[in-house]
């Protein structure tokens, strides 16, 4: 069927989830016949994803222009420009976005959280608000409590979704109190998600990994047995060792990450997985894990990072620099930035 633009598309997507970007980019521009808006939008992060943000903005910059009221082209550019690193050119965007579809209220949602991503808790809010007064939505209540500047109004909001919230609602407001630096109010969500499901494996992990980050002295017994659970699927498996990680425990992490990397392989699997090499002192081999994770998706500012660091823990300055021009650039934080000129000037801190 050489015209199914369609099946192109679901080919390239196929081959990306393969860890080859570049190969999916080259499907989506091989469809004969003008491409359409979904191609477009398909090609650009697939070239995201192949470390060529240049020509994604390029591509997506004349698409504005060939379909200027596509609200996918607006959405994509937006997200795109983000990832990139571009933050001050994706929020205007984002903006224009919702502009031309003010009654989508998916599409706002989506853009209201584009805009959280980015740090612009005030614009979000101004699209949350006047759909907060027409709906009780839990996706727009949960982005106006991450939109949210007074800590204590954001919690509050959380709690109060809760106490009215689904059993298949709670983990998802459990999971956003956690993001939102919350974590006895996720442990409590979560334990309330598992007297509903006892059997909700997700639940209890996320119940043990938010016990760890309120510091409960039975958060490492209940990550052990979470740890255990050989019927986990990858990515409960996944926020584990990213945990183990954090509690500075590399050599429970790594089991995890290469059990998720066998079943589905992913860019967050072989970045935790390098990551937990690297604080193991094995800068070879979590070289190689970390080039896996880039080649999956090289708009990973944490992989790019931690191969810079792998370089130079092995000498390789020269091959350490571009990855660290690079997350800076796609990470533009003040803890980034800092990190990366550390690691510049010789400074490798775990």
């Amino acid at each position: 069927r050489p015209g199914d633009h369609e099946a192109y598309r679901r080919l390239a997507h196929h081959i990306a989830a393969a860890g080859d970007p570049q190969r999916a980019a080259g499907v989506v521009e091989s469809a004969p016949g003008p491409i359409e808006a979904e191609g477009i939008v398909a090609l650009a992060s697939h070239l995201l994803a192949a470390a060529q943000p240049e020509r994604a903005n390029a591509l997506l910059n004349n698409a504005a222009s060939d379909f200027p009221l596509s609200t996918e082209i607006a959405l994509a550019h937006a997200r795109i420009r983000a990832a990139s690193g571009e933050r001050t050119e994706a929020a205007p965007l984002f903006s224009r976005a919702v502009s031309l579809a003010p009654d989508d209220t998916e599409l706002a949602l989506d853009c209201a959280e584009g805009l959280i991503d980015i740090d612009r808790p005030n614009e979000a809010a101004g699209i949350l608000l006047p759909l907060l007064a027409e709906t009780s939505d839990l996706r727009a209540r949960l982005l106006m409590a991450r939109a949210s500047e007074d800590d204590a109004s954001a919690r509050r909001m959380l709690i109060e979704a809760a106490a009215s919230a689904r059993p298949e609602e709670l983990r998802r407001i459990a999971s956003t109190a956690l993001s939102f630096g919350s974590p006895r109010i996720a442990a409590e969500i979560y334990a309330k998600a598992l007297a509903a499901d006892p059997r909700d494996a997700i639940s209890r992990v996320g119940e043990a990994i938010a016990r760890s980050r309120a510091g409960d002295p039975d958060a490492r017994a209940m990550m052990e047995k979470a740890s255990e659970d050989a019927a986990l699927s990858p990515a409960p498996r996944l926020r584990l060792a990213s945990e183990w990680l954090r509690r500075g425990e590399p050599a429970n992490c790594l089991p995890l990450a290469l059990h998720a990397i066998e079943e589905m392989p992913s860019a967050t699997a072989h970045r935790e997985a390098g990551r937990a090499l690297l604080a193991l002192d094995r800068p070879d081999e979590a070289v190689a894990r970390l080039r896996e994770a880039i080649a999956f998706d090289a708009g990973d500012a944490i992989a790019q990072l931690a191969l810079a660091e792998a370089f130079i823990r092995l000498g390789d300055t020269e091959s350490a620099r571009p990855h660290l021009v690079r997350a800076t650039r796609l990470d533009p934080r003040e803890s980034t930035r800092k990190r990366a000129i550390e690691l510049a000037s010789g400074n490798l801190r775990p």
